[in-house]
């Protein structure tokens, strides 16, 4: 079942990036990137009001921030990636 649940998303993934794109890996960009800045925004409210924070807490606003950076990483690389093999595609027909 998780063979299939991959090869769906990786599908997915891969027609989305055909047919929509630039446009497909901003939104995905920018969504990672607003959850990151409300995380930081809720975590400086909390401070901010006095409010304690469980180190459990902290810990697992730190570990998703930490998976969130990683993912966004790993985001931008994949669309370099994809940028070069269009181009190198492009040039190839020419």
């Amino acid at each position: 079942m998780i063979s299939k649940l991959v090869h769906g998303a990786h599908w997915l993934d891969a027609w989305l990036k055909a047919n929509v794109g630039r446009p497909y890996i901003i939104i995905l960009s920018i969504g990672l990137v607003i959850a990151m800045v409300d995380g930081v925004s809720q975590l400086s409210h909390t401070l901010s009001e006095g409010g304690e924070i469980l180190s459990g807490h902290l810990l697992t606003f730190s570990v998703t921030l930490v998976f969130q950076v990683a993912l966004l990483i790993n985001l931008l690389a994949q669309w370099r990636e994809h940028r070069s093999t269009r181009a190198a595609g492009k040039t190839e027909r020419h």
